[in-house]
């Protein structure tokens, strides 16, 4: 029953238009005398459910053994029946009812305490091992395969652990499961000469936004931008760490520059595109040969020589995530910029907003105007 004064004071008080609290319980409940408790729940439920699939934008309904969530966004999970059970329990059912209406909306927006500890998890899962093969998810439980090992996690306990910490806590947290796991344990320590040829670069931000992810190897570029390395297999690849350098006994730049040479070999017949007129505000040059290695071309050696006839010298270059090299002439600074930072702002897996200069001799320095 205390639904019901739910409703009631939840729709008095909101008067926000479109929003999913003023709309989504815009019904009343009549409980049979003869109705339990269980059945009322799942009854109530279900029109919670069916409110917020038709409110919210990309939710649907999901089920695994006859349990049941709404899919909300691309990582988060809604339990509409616990949160019934949460409102019968409340003794103030329509401050609760605004919490779990918030509850679903930040699970869309993937700010709820399940979506960003499974983006999390995903993240980390594919900084160790690349592409994954298999990423499945019902409410905190994740079927994966990948690395050719399949394995389940279920990060319910993480979730609850860290509904009020911020990102970083997360980070720790997933990083911690997932390096107990013995299904996660890292290969036995391999030989430099048996995987040099796999070598390839990697961009990403600053040392700090990679250092919970189990101690990768990387070298300083310009600014905020460092170099790692990855080891690439045919369909996937996986991030070297500090310690296997540390193993091989190479020097890390030497590491580097191995990685940088396979780079070079593969990049023949790598695509640069010329967009906007010579002299527009609009004149850029863009690399996206679509193999996940465009934004390392930036560490290229010849790069200067290859686009210098286009933009001059010295010109400018971003990165803004690893499928993508912008270029334009020092002049066009504030253009590239803009779009440096729309394309940054577009993806989960952003390397830089900052701009380089790329000289004559190959050399990069974060761009100053």
């Amino acid at each position: 029953m205390r639904l019901c004064e739910a409703v009631s004071a939840y729709r008095a008080s909101s008067g926000r238009r479109g929003d999913v609290g003023a709309t989504a319980m815009a019904g009343s409940f009549r409980v049979d005398a003869q109705e339990s408790d269980r059945d009322f729940i799942e009854r109530a439920g279900s029109y919670f459910a069916m409110i917020l699939l038709d409110e919210l934008e990309d939710a649907r309904h999901v089920s695994s053994h006859d349990d049941h969530r709404l899919a909300l966004g691309r990582y988060g999970q809604f339990n509409p029946f616990a949160s019934v059970e949460r409102l019968l329990d409340s003794d103030n059912p329509s401050r609760t009812l605004r919490d779990e209406i918030r509850r679903a909306e930040d699970e869309a927006a993937g700010r709820g305490p399940i979506a960003r500890v499974v983006l999390e998890a995903r993240s980390q899962l594919e900084l160790r091992f690349g592409a994954l093969e298999r990423f499945e998810q019902f409410d905190t439980r994740l079927s994966v395969a990948a690395g050719g090992r399949s394995f389940q996690l279920d990060l319910g306990e993480l979730v609850r652990a860290t509904e009020d910490a911020d990102r970083s806590v997360v980070a720790r947290g997933v990083g911690r499961l997932l390096g107990a796991l013995p299904g996660l344990s890292e290969p036995d320590q391999l030989r430099f000469e048996d995987v040099a040829e796999r070598l390839l670069p990697r961009l990403v931000g600053e040392r700090d936004a990679v250092g919970d992810f189990g101690g990768l190897f990387s070298v300083p570029v310009a600014g905020r931008l460092h170099a790692a390395t990855v080891l690439r297999y045919p369909g996937r690849a996986r991030f070297v760490r500090a310690s296997e350098v540390q193993g091989w006994g190479i020097a890390s730049e030497e590491v580097l520059e191995r990685a940088v040479a396979n780079l070079a070999k593969r990049s023949e017949e790598a695509r640069f595109y010329a967009i906007g007129a010579a002299g527009s505000a609009e004149h850029c040059v863009m690399a996206r040969s679509g193999d996940g290695l465009d934004s390392a071309r930036l560490l290229l050696p010849g790069l200067h020589d290859v686009l210098c006839d286009e933009l001059g010298t010295p010109f400018i270059a971003g990165v803004p995530h690893r499928d993508m090299l912008l270029a334009a002439p020092c002049e066009r600074a504030q253009a590239l910029m803009a779009r440096v930072s729309e394309q940054a702002a577009q993806t989960r897996a952003a390397i830089s907003s900052e701009l380089y200069t790329v000289s004559a001799s190959g050399e990069l320095s974060v761009f100053e105007p």
